[in-house]
């Protein structure tokens, strides 16, 4: 029955095999998300993942467009304190009450950040807090899910990426808003100038800051990554990581309290923010003379990315 209903509906192994979860805000179906949507689909809990890969705009899982601030982020290199409101998908994450990580929204429900954050804790979701928005005061969001990436290594920091889905959606609104992420496999261009954020620490010994931070710093070629960082630190810099930063010349850099947080450029259409990195790990004396700061690099984990969000 499950199979006859499949195929008269349509082919829905075809549409999941190429379906992304944050997708242009479409209907595949145009001709029948209405009809569907009358009948239930969309709140239909055998039907639910039909309906978002066919009928996406049909049954309201659009959100507010990715990547467009409403505040225009200040681009001075050397001004570190960030415009409420002007990097709205910033997240601060809490393990028992703790501030310990930073992330970034990428949907109503979904939280990207790292797996060094949240790996070995899944089981204990109900200790996790999100806040959502740039504001320290806002409130939390309570968590559903944890996934880290299942081939993550606390030693090496390979696929240092994880999601984290929340209770209940995110209201998007002039300070909370969604970032977009890259094609899969999409490199940043050598010396673009891209942007951390995040409330950590500016020294080793320090406190996390109040105010939303901000540092400009230029992606890095990886084999000028691995000359410093590799020699300094012991780390191999592989093509699952992204490097930035200016060896000094500013003190942008993440530091402790930063790991996970959002590392965007303005790389997508009509000038929208991109993910293209989750800050995984950098010089652990917060010194930027020491080396350069290593992300995650986003976009060689779309595909991962798109299966959890299908199938969660």
């Amino acid at each position: 029955m499950a199979v006859l209903t499949c195929l008269l509906i349509g082919l829905c192994a075809t549409f999941a095999l190429s379906y992304d979860p944050l997708q242009v805000c479409k209907d595949i179906k145009v001709e029948n998300c209405a009809t569907w949507k009358r009948n239930g689909l969309c709140n239909s809990a055998y039907y639910r993942r039909y309906m978002k890969e066919n009928c996406f705009k049909s049954c309201g899982y659009c959100g507010d467009p990715c990547g467009r601030p409403d505040v225009a982020p200040s681009r001075g290199t050397y001004d570190p304190t960030a415009l409420r409101g002007s990097w709205p998908w910033q997240i601060l994450l809490f393990f028992n009450e703790k501030a310990v990580c930073g992330g970034a929204i990428i949907s109503s429900r979904w939280i990207l950040t790292a797996a060094k954050c949240v790996s070995r804790l899944e089981v204990y979701r109900s200790k996790f807090k999100v806040r959502v928005g740039d504001d320290i005061n806002s409130a939390n969001m309570s968590v559903e899910r944890i996934i880290s990436h299942q081939m993550y290594s606390g030693s090496t920091l390979y696929h240092n990426i994880a999601l984290v889905k929340l209770s209940s959606p995110i209201q998007f609104g002039t300070y909370i808003k969604p970032v977009c992420l890259p094609k899969d496999g999409r490199y940043v261009p050598i010396r673009t100038k891209c942007f951390i954020t995040g409330w950590g620490m500016n020294t080793q010994s320090g406190t996390m800051h109040q105010t939303l931070q901000q540092g400009q710093m230029p992606v890095v070629s990886r084999s000028d990554c691995a000359k410093v960082n590799t020699f300094k630190f012991g780390q191999s810099i592989t093509d699952l990581m992204l490097c930035a930063g200016h060896r000094g010349r500013t003190r942008a850099i993440g530091c402790h309290g930063d790991i996970g947080a959002p590392f965007v450029c303005q790389t997508g259409v009509s000038g929208s923010w991109e993910l293209h990195g989750a800050m995984s790990w950098g010089s652990g004396r917060c010194d930027a003379t020491q080396g350069y700061t290593v992300f995650t690099r986003v976009a060689v984990y779309r595909n991962w990315i798109n299966q959890q969000l299908s199938r969660y």
